[in-house]
């Protein structure tokens, strides 16, 4: 996805990094309750985009989302692409494999 395709409602983009990778057994439980309220309140944004991104493969946050029953957030991977490495949430490997 272009990063210009997330501007959907004006020239405002808000983009939430939801902390739920991939290896990660259970979503952040901050981020899951900052998105709880957040869903109700999405619809509202006039002239905002709203995007609530997490390193996971897509079908794995909107099984999780449709668990918490968020309807109105609109969900993005970062799987595959270089947006944690981009804004600095993630370290790019050394030469040992390790973060």
């Amino acid at each position: 996805m272009r990063l210009s395709a997330l501007f959907n409602r004006g020239d405002t983009l808000v983009a939430y990094s939801f902390m739920y990778g991939p290896k990660m057994e259970k979503a952040c439980p901050m981020c899951t309750s900052m998105r709880d309220g957040l869903d109700g309140n999405a619809p509202i944004a006039q002239r905002t985009s709203l995007v609530v991104i997490a390193s996971s493969p897509l079908e794995r946050i909107v099984d999780f989302a449709r668990g918490r029953g968020w309807r109105n957030l609109r969900l993005v991977s970062s799987a595959g692409n270089s947006y944690n490495l981009d804004y600095q949430a993630k370290m790019p490997r050394a030469g040992n494999g390790r973060c």
